[in-house]
C-alpha cells in the first residue's frame, strides 16, 4: 500500500522537500545556503540508509554537499572578513 511509513527513514525524504521548499522560497542567499546544507544532509544520510538502491544519488547528494559547504565557506565566513579589513 503507497503512503505506508515502514521505517524511520522514510520520512527523511518528505523532510527534506520540505526544506528544500523553504530554501527555494528564500530571498535571503546565506539562508537559503543553511538551509540547503542540512537538506543535503537529510538526503545524504537518507542514501546511506537506503542503500544498496541508492549509492548514485549519495555520490551526486555529496558532491552538492561539498559545493554548499565551499559556497558558505566563501560568501558567509571568508567574505565578512574581507569587508572588517
Amino acid at each position: 500500500m503507497a503512503g505506508n511509513v515502514n521505517v524511520p527513514y522514510d520520512l527523511l525524504p518528505t523532510i527534506g522537500s520540505m526544506l528544500f521548499l523553504v530554501g527555494v522560497s528564500s530571498t535571503n542567499s546565506r539562508f537559503t545556503r543553511v538551509i540547503f546544507f542540512f537538506n543535503m544532509i537529510i538526503w545524504t544520510t537518507y542514501d546511506f540508509m537506503a542503500a544498496p538502491i541508492a549509492w548514485a544519488n549519495l555520490v551526486t547528494h555529496i558532491g552538492i554537499l561539498i559545493s554548499i559547504i565551499v559556497g558558505i565557506v566563501r560568501y558567509d565566513i571568508l567574505e565578512p572578513r574581507k569587508v572588517k579589513n
